[in-house]
């Protein structure tokens, strides 16, 4: 075998270091933007104006780590439904918090939204709910828009804290609607 020369042995060993550091890199931004921080889809208009619909949006499921949700949190759940090759896939719904746990509320036929007992300013849901409390760990979740039907808790009821896959923080997409998600 041939003899290297120990300049030709650096060049080597320094490729393979770049190497490792770019993969290092490709790896860390592959697990954040997968697990840490996801890009989601909003395929409806149920979050208009908020999310125009088909927006992409970025999602964080570390914030949930460190503080419970809060009313007016934009959050992506677990919907309960399933799709994709034999049903496996979990189908992502996200909506706003207007309702905590023990909180008992109610949505009149007119929309308005009445958390124990006292009207919730600037908030009204498409579909009349009965007057309930909210079980502990879970939060009453609504669609922005009002324009139409929502798969939202007056439909799906209270969702289960550990459904509740991270908090949204940003628009990604459409350019329009690039920016951060605030509360309403």
């Amino acid at each position: 075998m041939p003899m290297m020369h120990p300049r030709e042995a650096q060049f080597t060993r320094e490729n393979l270091r770049d190497t490792f550091g770019i993969g290092a890199i490709g790896v860390g931004l592959f697990v954040l933007l997968r697990w840490l921080i996801p890009i989601s889809h909003v395929p409806s208009a149920s979050m208009e104006p908020t999310l125009p619909q088909d927006s992409k949006i970025l999602v964080s499921n570390v914030a949930l780590w460190f503080a419970k949700p809060q009313r007016g949190d934009v959050v992506v759940f677990d919907s309960g439904f399933r799709a994709g090759l034999l049903d496996r896939e979990k189908v992502q719904f996200t909506k706003r918090i207007v309702g905590l746990p023990g909180e008992t509320i109610e949505v009149t036929s007119e929309g308005e939204v009445y958390i124990d007992g006292q009207l919730l300013p600037g908030v009204t849901a498409s579909a009349p709910y009965a007057a309930s409390e909210i079980a502990d760990e879970h939060y009453f979740v609504l669609g922005d828009s009002h324009q139409g039907d929502s798969y939202d808790s007056t439909v799906l009821g209270a969702i289960a804290e550990d459904k509740i896959d991270g908090k949204v923080i940003a628009v990604v997409w459409p350019v329009r609607a690039l920016g951060t998600v605030a509360h309403p």
